[in-house]
Order: C-alpha cells, then structure tokens, then sequence
C-alpha cells in the first residue's frame, strides 16, 4: 500500500497547523514509500532551499524505514559513510525526516524543514501518528 494523495494533504495539514500555532514557517515534503514525491508545499516566507532539504528528509526516511533523527545518532559514529551517502545526493541524515507507517507497513515518509530541528521531527512524528490513527479505525 503506497500512501494516497488525499493521505498527504491531512499529513500536510497537520504540520501545517502545528507550525502556525508555534508562528513557525516550514516546509513540508512527502513522498511515497519508495521515495518518490507525492505533496511539496513550500509556504510563503519559507526559504527556497527548504523545498530540496524536505524532500531528502521525506526521500531518506522512506527508503531506510527509519527516520533521519535515528539515523543520524545510528551514523554519529559513522562519519565517512554518512558523509559519503549525503555526497550521493538526494539524502539527508539528522532531524525531521518520518516514515508515514499505517497498521505497521509503511506507505511513505514525511519530511519538515524550515524551524528548529528538534520541533520539525516533533510535528512530522504527530502528524505520521494522527496519519496511522485516522487510516487504522
């Protein structure tokens, strides 16, 4: 099962929200399992680069199943790889990048860039939890 573009959009409206709550500008991007791009949604005031930056979150949370805040402390020990992987193009290893999972089988990944590090995987994990809960009833 691969996630639906109206499964996006809610995705995407949740962060959405939670970063207006916070006066936060970000960048929202979502990709399929496989890591190919379903929703980018770059918001007024959000810096260009973001739009790249979310995607490779969403890209690189996708295709390693796991998101970008675990890999980073997975690979913390690991510079060379990490380095070598980011060289490649296309990835991103620290925070903000989730896998969208529903009934435990992941249909995709999100990835938020734009604010504080530590806020963007907090929104992207809420946004990946209210995703799971809302398909799953």
């Amino acid at each position: 099962m691969m996630i639906t573009y109206a499964q996006a959009t809610r995705v995407h409206h949740s962060i959405a929200a939670a970063a207006q709550a916070t006066s936060s500008v970000v960048t929202v991007a979502i990709c399929d399992a496989a890591g190919d791009p379903v929703l980018i949604a770059r918001p007024d005031g959000a810096m260009g680069f973001t739009a790249d930056i979310a995607l490779a979150k969403a890209r690189t949370a996708a295709r390693f199943n796991n998101t970008t805040a675990a890999l980073e402390e997975l690979w913390s020990d690991r510079p060379v790889y990490a380095h070598s992987l980011i060289a490649q193009g296309g990835w991103f290893v620290g925070r903000g990048g989730v896998p969208l999972r529903v009934d435990g089988h992941t249909i995709g990944a999100v990835g938020v860039s734009g604010g504080d590090p530590e806020r963007e995987a907090q929104i992207a994990q809420l946004a990946a939890d209210e995703l799971d809960e809302q398909v799953s009833k």
